[in-house]
């Protein structure tokens, strides 16, 4: 009898596990056509729960945001988990930048340093950003730290926009770090046209949230909102490599 019970019991259990996983699945996709909708057609790239009840992760392209399980209310911000005092949100938002920039094909970018950097440190930038063109002048010294630089054009005013222009004028001459250089020190380039990447750079920086320039991104994924000097971007990467 107490083998029956037992037999009887794992296969409840059995079901019970199995009707949940189901049902989770079917929540999820509920609410990823719940929010879509919401959103007026947005695309919905992952639903996850998080570690919040009735709480779930959104991300649409490279943003995250969060639901309530029946999807009426949307709101963005960070989630922070005060007893282990991590910030899942920037966590989550560091697997999903290094994830993207990973699918850009380096040869679309214009990248200045050893090949055999130890680190390697990605940038939007804008060729008529002030604070840009300060960053430019520490790429030597991020270089000699063994950290290349690789540059994704960002023009702030748009596509069609003098700034976009001048993106393309740099990415179209033979020698394109002396012009990056010059066209950030206000100097005259050669506007030249060809096939370029600045749009696709661009409509990558709008897809991650940039909001302003410089937004670098170390290797690991981390976002630094706006100007740092050199001496600051090396410790972050000792500090990373102690991690």
């Amino acid at each position: 009898m107490a083998k029956r019970i037992s037999v009887l019991l794992v296969c409840l259990v059995a079901a019970w596990i199995s009707s949940s996983t189901a049902w989770a699945g079917k929540t999820e996709d509920s609410l990823r056509a719940t929010v879509e909708k919401g959103l007026g057609g947005m695309k919905i790239s992952k639903v996850s729960k998080t570690p919040v009840a009735g709480i779930y992760e959104i991300h649409a392209g490279g943003r995250i945001m969060y639901s309530t399980n029946d999807g009426r209310h949307l709101f963005i911000g960070n989630l922070i988990d005060l007893e282990k005092q991590v910030n899942l949100t920037r966590v989550a938002q560091q697997e999903i930048t290094k994830k993207r920039l990973a699918q850009v094909d380096e040869s679309s970018m214009l990248v200045i340093g050893p090949k055999n950097a130890k680190h390697t440190l990605t940038a939007f930038t804008d060729v008529d950003c002030g604070y840009c063109a300060k960053l430019h002048l520490e790429v030597p010294k991020l270089n000699e730290a063994g950290i290349r630089m690789r540059y994704l054009f960002y023009p702030r005013a748009g596509m069609g926009s003098e700034s976009f222009n001048k993106a393309v004028a740099v990415w179209c001459s033979k020698d394109r770090a002396k012009a990056i250089g010059d066209a950030k020190a206000r100097k005259p380039i050669d506007m030249k046209t060809c096939d370029n990447p600045v749009t696709d750079h661009l409509r990558l920086g709008q897809e991650l949230g940039l909001n302003g320039t410089p937004m670098l991104v170390m290797e690991d994924g981390t976002i630094i909102n706006g100007y740092q000097p050199a001496s600051e971007i090396i410790k972050a990467y000792q500090a990373m490599s102690k991690q």
